[in-house]
């Protein structure tokens, strides 16, 4: 039984789009009996949570060990769900044992591609929703384990949303002469995978973060014809090649930017962010800032804030966002100063400033080299306690 429902109208297009998006699937894990029972019980409290009667398509056969199978068209969502329950849905995913032997259900559909992460926030949002009890979701093509708690905060909740990344991963593969990263899970979002490489060990982390940031920014402009170049940062120029069936990243004469990559690693490189992505970043910063003031009260460990100063000439409407070293802890302030030299912010204080939490779009705290940022705060407030 295949998904039919044009949702490629009004999608964006351009270069490195898919013509359909690959579909995504995920897993409700531990699901009660009466979603999996039969498909009218899971249509009627899918019914229940968006307020509207749930349409039901029944295939003509239904696939040998399995019970039941059916489209659900939801009300809100692009793409009907194709659904059935399966008992060994994640059984080798690696999830713990007590999960393992939990009835699953499988949730199969498309993302629309001009907002992936809305598509895929409410997908997630209503399977959370249908079953309270449910420990959380499998997302089957990225292997994540979304649990409870997650869903509840970030899903369920009004004040963050999920990070843009929680549609992809990037995975590293070695090669002949170093490692070779991709992306898995740009597919689902109606664009090529992202790739980059081979790179030595040490330039890892700056490839995945440079293919995590070009994968966020594909969702909302398109990314540059093959062969064209383009600046992804102040000073940062590259290029993508066709590669297979992949976008890779490369510089003009068509190598593993090394310039990017150690800016990146060195930490003296910043590269252009989304819209969403800063806006949800500055929320997350400045909603946890009472927590940051309290860990830089300690006066223990290495705290900077990340602060955003406009073009000061006027030519551009240009952003550039400077890390800040804390100084000193003045009530809900810091004192603060640049931890490297601006690119075109000039004329910024090299001396300790006033920071509040109103001006900042992030902030960091560096134990043992691990760097720790908002959206880790509670595994970082557990570490400082132990």
């Amino acid at each position: 039984m295949s998904i039919e429902l044009d949702i490629l109208e009004g999608a964006p297009k351009g270069p490195w789009m898919l013509e359909t998006p690959a579909p995504t699937t995920l897993v409700l894990v531990g699901a009660d009996e009466e979603l999996t029972g039969i498909a009218q019980g899971l249509a009627a409290e899918i019914a229940d949570v968006v307020g509207e009667a749930i349409d039901v398509d029944r295939p003509e056969a239904t696939p040998q060990d399995v019970a039941w199978i059916a489209a659900l068209h939801v009300p809100g969502l692009p793409a009907p769900l194709l659904c059935w329950p399966e008992s060994e849905a994640i059984e080798g995913t690696g999830l713990p044992e007590e999960l393992e032997h939990r009835q699953g259900l499988v949730v199969q559909t498309l993302l629309y591609p001009g907002d992936p992460l809305t598509c895929f926030i409410n997908l997630a949002r209503l399977l959370a929703m249908i079953d309270p009890k449910a420990p959380g979701l499998l997302d089957a093509d990225t292997g994540r384990w979304l649990d409870r708690a997650t869903l509840e905060q970030f899903f369920l909740g009004d004040a963050v949303e999920p990070q843009e990344d929680v549609l992809w991963v990037v995975e590293a593969a070695l090669a002949d002469s170093g490692r070779v990263l991709r992306s898995r899970g740009l597919e689902r979002c109606g664009r090529c995978e992202l790739q980059i490489g081979p790179v030595q060990d040490q330039r890892v982390d700056a490839a995945a973060d440079l293919i995590a940031t070009l994968a966020a920014l594909s969702l909302e402009t398109p990314l540059p014809e093959p062969g064209v170049t383009a600046e992804v940062g102040p000073g940062m120029h590259l290029q993508l090649a066709q590669v297979d069936t992949c976008a890779s990243v490369v510089n003009a004469q068509g190598a593993p930017p090394e310039d990017i990559l150690q800016r990146l690693s060195e930490g003296v490189g910043a590269m252009y962010r989304t819209d969403r992505s800063a806006r949800r970043s500055r929320a997350l910063a400045q909603q946890t800032w009472v927590d940051f003031i309290d860990i830089a009260s300690l006066d223990a460990h290495e705290c900077l804030v990340e602060v955003p100063f406009e073009d000061p000439t006027g030519r551009a409407t240009q952003r550039e966002h400077v890390w800040m070293r804390v100084r000193e802890v003045q009530e809900a302030a810091v004192l603060a100063e640049p931890v490297h030299e601006p690119i075109f912010a000039v004329g910024i204080d090299t001396e300790p400033q006033r920071i509040e939490s109103t001006e900042i779009a992030s902030w960091r705290v560096v134990i043992d080299d691990q760097v720790w940022g908002p959206d880790h705060l509670a595994a970082l407030q557990e570490r400082l306690r132990s």
